[in-house]
């Protein structure tokens, strides 16, 4: 018998985020849970003792690493997972997240016949944090070419990225976005801080809240809007640091604030609270004029209307449900102009407003979304 073979089906699901409060891998895994296996994670330790429900403890392998930045950092995490699926129990499917973790994911899955998901969540080799470092941009084409076509179940996060992967390497993906289950927004736990009345608050939502994604402009832009508006960052990223400096530089400290990362339902029960929510992505890489990021779906679903900036799909998705505002370029004074005509907008036709949300919501929901995927991925694991 071989070693850790047991009559349970199992799922490991491989990340190299925070995967406690990584929603993508989360649902992922609710989603193999509902096919019959038992999901389990892999990912870096947020330190917290966080433990997302509905799922206990002894799932979660949570890894503290010895480097944290650029090669030295995939190359440990990608030796020390080779290392789990070799050595540990036998798993029937694994989930690589991102091209990241795909090498070792992919090459355990041929030597011990694990089945392998590859779920994309963005067009890595093109990210911005890649733009100035041109020997890693090199190494991550070269990793994608030699295993993405090799894939044999491949899922991505918007049809932009999808069709990207298919001209360069003919391979066809499905497509799953970034969309949280249905929420009754009634249901949701208290804020996990007091909002002053009086006040409109803006949120940029994200625990990628990175270069290029528009969150200097942000606070800028309440240099061009009136006293009633507030800021609120949540989550973190490269640019928190930056950010909380920028704020005090600016003057504007009592008018932003930074909220560490939330379980989700604290982060839709915060967002649920504010007038608006910002993504505002600038083109200036392909990985972000490809992407549909996930808070545009999570202001739908906590009702709020979204002041995005010109991306292809998140542009052609607001203005198809006509639930918000998008800005040709995301400056300061735009992006104020953007909630101005928002506020407007909701002052004039605020039931409006609110039925279309209310309609975005019910369809822009995970429980629809999975429709469309999981008998894809359940003839594959058959």
């Amino acid at each position: 018998m071989r070693r850790g073979v047991t009559n349970e089906r199992r799922a490991l699901l491989c990340c190299v985020s925070h995967v406690t409060y990584d929603q993508r891998v989360l649902r992922m895994g609710l989603l193999l849970q509902k096919l019959g296996y038992h999901p389990e994670f892999y990912g870096r330790d947020a330190g917290d003792g966080f433990i997302p429900e509905p799922f206990q403890k002894n799932q979660f392998r949570l890894v503290h690493h010895f480097f944290n930045r650029e090669v030295w950092f995939y190359a440990e995490f990608n030796i020390r997972l080779f290392f789990k699926l070799w050595w540990g129990p036998r798993y029937d499917v694994v989930v690589s997240n991102d091209l990241d973790t795909l090498p070792a994911c992919f090459v355990v899955s041929k030597l011990r016949g694990f089945r392998l998901i590859f779920d994309s969540h963005e067009l890595f080799s093109e990210a911005a944090e890649l733009a100035d470092n041109c020997l890693a941009r090199r190494v991550w084409r070269w990793l994608e070419a030699l295993l993405i076509p090799r894939v044999p179940l491949g899922i991505t996060v918007s049809h932009g990225i999808a069709r990207e992967y298919q001209h360069r390497y003919g391979k066809s993906f499905l497509v799953l976005r970034n969309v949280p289950p249905f929420i009754h927004v009634q249901n949701l736990p208290p804020p996990p801080f007091t909002f002053e009345p009086g006040y409109r608050y803006l949120i940029l939502q994200g625990t990628g809240i990175n270069r290029e994604r528009g969150a200097e402009e942000a606070v800028r832009a309440l240099h061009h809007l009136p006293e009633r508006f507030r800021l609120i960052l949540a989550g973190g990223g490269d640019m928190w640091h930056y950010l909380k400096n920028l704020v005090i530089e600016e003057g504007l400290h009592s008018r932003v604030r930074f909220v560490e990362r939330l379980p989700y339902s604290e982060l839709m029960a915060l967002t649920t609270r504010c007038f608006a929510g910002f993504s505002l992505d600038k083109p200036t890489c392909l990985n972000y004029r490809l992407s549909l990021p996930n808070k545009i779906f999570d202001y739908i679903q906590a009702r709020i209307p979204v002041v995005v900036s010109a991306i292809d799909e998140p542009a052609a998705l607001v203005r198809y449900y006509q639930v918000g505002v998008v800005v040709e370029k995301v400056t300061p004074e735009l992006v104020a102009r953007g909630v101005l005509q928002l506020e407007i907008l909701w002052m004039q036709r605020e039931s409006e407003l609110k039925e279309r949300l209310e309609r975005a919501a019910s369809i822009l929901n995970r429980e629809k979304e999975e429709e469309n995927i999981q008998s894809a991925i359940n003839a594959y694991l058959q």
